[in-house]
Formats: C-alpha cells, structure tokens, sequence
C-alpha cells in the first residue's frame, strides 16, 4: 500500500471516532502513532493536501480542523436539543450570570419580546453598569445580551447583536456551545473584528446553562438618543 493510501486510511478511521472532528496536529499526531516508518514531514504534507483530494473522505471545514465528511453531510435537526421553555427559559439566569459573574454588570433584567416595538429588535437580557463609591467614577453603560439556542441562528444573533450596539454601549451574543467548529470559528472572528462579546452555554440544561465568557464587548459609542428612549422604557425595572 502507498504511503498516501495508508495515511488516508488511518486518518478516516480516526475523523470517523470524531463526529465534531479534531485539529491537524493532532490528527498527524495520531496518525504517526500508528505509522512510525512513515516521515512524520510526509504525514503533514499527506494531510494538509487530503481536503483537496477526491480519494478519500477527509473534510476541512476551517482552518487546521478535520472532519470526516460522514458528518459534513449529516444535518442533525437543531430542534433536537431545546427544551420545551425554548430560549425564554434561559433569560432569567443569564440575566442572573451577566449580574453576578460578567465584570462591570452591576444589575440585569430578561427582557426578550417586541418591548421596544421597533425594527432594530429587544434583547433578550439587557442590564447596567454603575460606579458607586468610587474616587473615579466610571461612565453609565447599557449592556444588551441576544441569546440563540438553534446553532444554525449563529449569524442571525450575530446581527441583533449589532443592531442593539445602536442603543447599548457594550453587545454580546450568547449562543451554543454545541454548534459546529467552523461555524464557532466565523462568529468569533466577526466579534474580534465588530467588537461583539461572546459567551457559550449549555442549551440542552436550563437548570444548569454553564455560561462561560469567550470574549469581552468593547465598549462602544451609542446614539444617546436611542439610549435615552430605550432607558425611559425599562426605567422602572433597571434604573428603580
């Protein structure tokens, strides 16, 4: 057998025991384990260049990530993890976390629905930031949070996210931590470069959602005249 053969060989039968798939190093780690005659320089090459070869079922579907094409072509129904409180039913702890453990969120209230009754949408979570007692007090801040538990509605949160950066001087997207590694990989890319917060959670446990801090908002600049009216509305409950 051919050293090309025998290395996509054992590379399908490792990517078939990974349906989220792993990373090339690891990959041609692993592979070399099994092939120590084999170069481990010729393994790398073999590797790198295998997505492009129809031969054999080795997928890239981003950068240094392997998958079997097996998986690629199997679309799981992403209903299949919600539960029955649909995303409503994490609002309150999210609100909870970003409260308690989200650095500079000194109160947050769910929000979620058409409360602000406008195009530009209602997050799902939004809350304040407040200096209190400090020598050097720092700026009032709205800190808006959209959640999505479907991971094919990545880059839909993604865009409502951006729309509340209208009225919210820091914007986060909360999404699954099950979603697929490319598309993970896009959405944090494009939060790096709009300066978009990111957080994971567990969707299929609302008792426990497990949110975890990816990457931090920049504040940015809102328009105060969108701030104002979006404030007047949850005065009560936010600013009471």
């Amino acid at each position: 057998m051919a050293k090309k053969d025998r290395i996509y060989e054992l590379a399908e039968e490792i990517l078939a025991q990974e349906p989220r798939g792993i990373g090339y190093s690891e990959l041609c780690r692993r592979i070399r384990e099994q092939a120590l005659e084999i170069k481990h320089s010729t393994i790398r090459g073999t590797i790198s260049a295998a997505p492009t070869d129809e031969s054999n079922s080795i997928e890239r579907p981003s950068r240094g990530w392997y998958v079997h094409s097996r998986f690629l072509a199997s679309k799981p129904d992403p209903l299949s993890n919600r539960n029955s409180g649909g995303e409503e039913a994490f609002y309150a702890s999210l609100a909870d976390w970003m409260e308690h453990d989200l650095e500079g969120v000194t109160k947050a209230i769910k929000l979620g629905g058409s409360l602000f009754n406008s195009k530009w949408g209602t997050p799902d979570v939004i809350g304040k930031k407040v200096s209190v007692g400090e020598i050097f007090e720092e700026r009032m801040e709205l800190i808006s949070a959209e959640v999505k538990i479907d991971p094919s509605q990545l880059v839909t949160a993604f865009g409502q996210a951006c729309a509340y950066c209208l009225f919210s001087h820091r914007s986060y997207v909360v999404v699954p931590k099950s979603a697929s590694k490319a598309e993970i990989d896009r959405l944090t890319s494009l939060c790096q470069v709009f300066g978009i917060g990111l957080v994971f959670f567990d969707e299929s446990c609302v008792e426990n959602p497990d949110f975890s801090l990816v990457l931090r908002a920049r504040r940015q600049e809102p328009d105060y005249y969108y701030v104002n009216e979006v404030a007047r509305q949850v005065k009560n409950d936010l600013f009471g």
